[in-house]
């Protein structure tokens, strides 16, 4: 009884572990993470005031954003648009002037739209060595 007890239990260790072996890596499927991106506003100003040119992007959030993070920003109602790499760390609270951004300037009062463009959809950069 005992030697059928331990070949039953040898061969059911066998078969589990075949079993195992053989079956295939399941891969679950990856799902994208929605992080939440820092908060950013936008604003037109510059002279002159009735068709201002000039771009006003403040941080809205409370980290800070850093050099090279890019944003996208343009009108609420389509026209003018753009996108700008930050080439200095930006403060919580702190904006950067986009300095004749908009040729001939915008009415005075448009509002304005921003956001930063996640990490993943930034191009990459190509170092000087090709790579």
């Amino acid at each position: 009884m005992k030697r059928n007890l331990l070949s039953l239990l040898a061969l059911a260790s066998l078969a589990f572990t075949l079993s195992a072996e053989a079956a295939p890596n399941k891969r679950v499927p990856s799902q994208r993470v929605k992080l939440p991106s820092p908060a950013v506003s936008c604003g037109f100003y510059g002279t002159p005031v009735e068709f201002p040119n000039d771009v006003r992007i403040t941080n809205d959030s409370k980290r800070t954003l850093k050099k090279g993070t890019r944003i996208a920003w343009g009108a609420t109602a389509g026209n003018p648009k753009g996108t700008h790499a930050l080439s200095a760390d930006l403060a919580p609270g702190k904006s950067t002037q986009l300095s004749n951004v908009v040729p001939g300037g915008i009415e005075a009062g448009r509002p304005c739209k921003a956001r930063v463009i996640p990490a993943w959809r930034q191009p990459i950069k190509k170092s000087a060595r090709g790579g």
